[in-house]
C-alpha cells in the first residue's frame, strides 16, 4: 500500500481523489530490504548522506564499531533495518512514509523510535501491526482490514 502511495505521490497521478504539492518530497521506509554489496562509506555517497552522520547514527543505534566495515548485504537482518530507518530519518523530506518500521528491531530501538516519533511529530504514514507500539504512539489510526 505504501509502495502504491509513494508511486501516486512522485509521479503527481494519484488514481484517487488526494492532491499532493508539487514540491513534495518523501523519504520511503521499505518492508522488504535488497541491499547491494557496498560498504558504507559507498553507501552514504550513492544516497548523498554524509558518512560520518550516518556513521554516528548508526552506532546510536546500536552497531559496534567493527560492524561499520562490513558490507550492507552483510549485515544481519535487524541492522539492515536499522540501516534503512537511519537512511530514511537523514533524508530530508515533507512526508515519511514507514512501512512496518519497527520489524526486526530490538525493544531498546524500538523505544528509541518510538521518541523519536513522539517527540518530532513528523509528517508520515506508517503501515504498523503491533497494537502496543501502536497504543503507545498514541497517533490516529486508520484500521484496514482486507
Amino acid at each position: 500500500m505504501l509502495n502504491y502511495l509513494a508511486k501516486q505521490i512522485t509521479n503527481q497521478s494519484p488514481s484517487f481523489d488526494c492532491d499532493f504539492p508539487r514540491q513534495l518530497t518523501i523519504s520511503y521506509l521499505h518492508q522488504q530490504l535488497n541491499y547491494d554489496h557496498q560498504k558504507l562509506d559507498e553507501y552514504a555517497k550513492t544516497h548523498g548522506l554524509e558518512k560520518e552522520t550516518l556513521l554516528n547514527l548508526l552506532y546510536k543505534l546500536g552497531f559496534q564499531r567493527n560492524t561499520f566495515r562490513h558490507a550492507t548485504d552483510e549485515l544481519s537482518a535487524g541492522q539492515q533495518r536499522k540501516l534503512a530507518l537511519a537512511t530514511c530519518l537523514l533524508t530530508p523530506a515533507n512526508l515519511y512514509l514507514l512501512d512496518e518500521p519497527f520489524n526486526y528491531l530490538d525493544t531498546y530501538n524500538q523505544d528509541q523510535l518510538v521518541n523519536v516519533l513522539q517527540t518530532v511529530h513528523p509528517s508520515l504514514i506508517m503501515v504498523e501491526h503491533d497494537p502496543t507500539i501502536i497504543q503507545q504512539l498514541g497517533f490516529p489510526t486508520i484500521n484496514l482490514e482486507y
